[in-house]
């Protein structure tokens, strides 16, 4: 993966070794409307989207959930298709597959965090969001 370093007073900081920051769009396991557990179906513009915006605030992988044999490999043609060449070498183009080259199918919130343990060495600390937060909720300051 191509990062660009950002000038911190002059200097480069590679923010992706400092502060890794990982994101997952969980397809699987969701809370149906009746609370029942199932799965939702990814897009091709959940990929293309959430990748940009991840390479924008400087995330380092996007992991796409989901269980479903076809959507996994839906994940890996996309980034494959956009980040192998087959896309073209327009700026456009290449801008597109560096956001793209971020987003790794997981068939597992598990093997997600097993893949960050595995870059990183250490557990990765896990924080939900949600449209309907329940139970106990953790500010983003008591975070930091």
């Amino acid at each position: 993966m191509s990062e660009t370093l950002l000038p911190v007073s002059g200097i480069g900081v590679d923010f992706f070794m400092i502060l890794p920051i990982f994101v997952a769009l969980v397809h699987h396991p969701v809370l149906t409307r009746d609370g029942q557990v199932g799965t939702t179906a990814l897009t091709n513009v959940d990929i293309h989207d959430l990748a940009r915006s991840c390479r924008t605030y400087g995330v380092r992988n996007l992991y796409l959930v989901t269980p479903v044999t076809l959507q996994l490999r839906m994940i890996e043609e996309v980034v494959q298709h956009w980040t192998g060449g087959e896309a073209g070498d327009t700026a456009a183009q290449k801008r597109r597959g560096n956001a793209l080259e971020r987003a790794k199918p997981a068939s597992s919130v598990q093997a997600a965090m097993d893949d960050v343990l595995a870059q990183t060495g250490r557990q990765p600390r896990l924080v939900v969001t949600g449209a309907r937060m329940a139970g106990q909720v953790t500010s983003y300051t008591a975070l930091a």
